[in-house]
């Protein structure tokens, strides 16, 4: 709140605006029962956190818009998310409005960034999320279909 004195003041007014322009293409659809993340194209070092965490937001108003819980995200992004990013992302899920109650399957095309998934899906389980990281989509529906 601003106060009127004798100095001039400064009012800071903080709104969430989601960027837009991504440095990769993405595209959310509902399909039946779950929602579908298709990803693409390049890792920004440095970015990688922010980046993703804008592309889960999006996620979570698809499901809220739909009223489903079940997301199979395919990724076929170039470069890696550094393991504190992973972390990160896991850590601030509620922030983003991530619930407990969504199923992700993650399909991850990039054998290295794979690996760097797979410390996510440990750490997003151990804050009691469930998620499963799978190098190829067949298994990963599988897995998220089934009860």
């Amino acid at each position: 709140m601003c106060h009127m004195t004798h100095i001039p003041t400064l009012c800071t007014i903080t709104i969430k605006i989601r960027r837009l322009i991504m440095p990769y293409d993405i595209a959310i659809k509902a399909k039946g029962n779950y929602i579908r993340l298709e990803a693409s194209g390049n890792r920004i070092p440095g970015k990688e956190v922010e980046d993703i965490i804008d592309v889960w937001s999006q996620v979570v108003d698809k499901c809220k818009e739909n009223g489903i819980s079940l997301i199979l995200a395919i990724f076929k992004l170039n470069g890696r998310v550094p393991v504190l990013g992973s972390y990160e992302i896991a850590k601030r899920a509620a922030e983003f409005g991530w619930k407990s109650s969504f199923k992700l399957s993650i399909v991850d095309t990039n054998e290295e960034s794979l690996k760097d998934n797979l410390f996510t899906e440990t750490t997003a389980t151990n804050r009691g999320y469930l998620i499963k990281v799978f190098d190829n989509e067949h298994d990963a529906l599988k897995w998220l279909l089934d009860s």
